[in-house]
């Protein structure tokens, strides 16, 4: 049954990375006016980040980084996470339901 359940995902993951890329996210950030200062933790890496920890079943903040293939802590992902405008989810979450 898991095994099931994880190539049912496999395209779904793919396609909503194709979704969530840098330019795109921050488009939607400009949007509804949210700064951000250029850092490797920005709206573009965080997002894919957070869908990633949600699509691999919640996994533990620790585990993140081999999910995403970038080294970066726990700690580091537990502080960018609150930095994102709610505003800037709404149109996220509208446009990956169309699509």
């Amino acid at each position: 049954m898991v095994g099931m359940v994880l190539e049912v995902l496999k395209p779904i993951k793919a396609e909503l990375a194709q979704g969530l890329d840098a330019p795109t996210m921050l488009t939607l950030c400009r949007a509804v006016g949210y700064p951000w200062r250029p850092r490797l933790l920005a709206p573009g890496t965080t997002v894919p980040r957070f869908m990633l920890q949600i699509l691999h079943g919640h996994t533990a903040w620790s585990h993140l980084p081999h999910v995403a293939g970038q080294r970066l802590t726990a700690s580091a992902s537990g502080q960018a996470r609150p930095r994102l405008p709610l505003g800037g989810w709404q149109p996220l979450v509208r446009r990956t339901a169309t699509a």
